[in-house]
């Protein structure tokens, strides 16, 4: 009862900072790299942001606000750090984890295989 009574509260200070105008970042220190993330945009989404300002939470707001210059462009000669889903997570946030691809640095990965060299079953189908 006290964790749930502390996580709506972590919810309701997040929508109130969110329509305040802070700038919200998305930035898990959770144990699953990725897992953790997905999580996290989850909550706040439920904390009562729209999906894209939870996405944007996790990518264009920390670009902006820690000032990184080599992402956010798909194009020849970029970093291309980006995923492939296979649902829209603008209809419902959680078809974030629907994870078909994951490029780094340019490279195209099967998240299975991903999930698998570190041992962890994955939750994107």
């Amino acid at each position: 009862e006290r964790a749930a009574i502390a996580l709506q509260t972590a919810l309701d200070t997040t929508k109130i900072l969110h329509d305040a105008g802070v700038p919200i970042l998305a930035g898990s220190d959770q144990v699953v790299p990725g897992s953790s993330l997905h999580r996290e945009l989850e909550l706040l989404v439920r904390a009562g942001l729209t999906p894209i300002e939870a996405i944007r939470a996790a990518t264009k707001n920390p670009k902006e606000l820690l000032g990184v210059a080599d992402s956010g462009v798909i194009a020849a000669g970029e970093r291309a750090d980006l995923i492939v889903l296979d649902a829209n997570p603008l209809d419902n946030i959680s078809n974030i984890r629907r994870v078909h691809w994951t490029v780094i640095g340019g490279k195209l990965f099967n998240p299975s295989a991903l999930w698998s060299v570190v041992d962890i079953q994955s939750d994107s189908h």
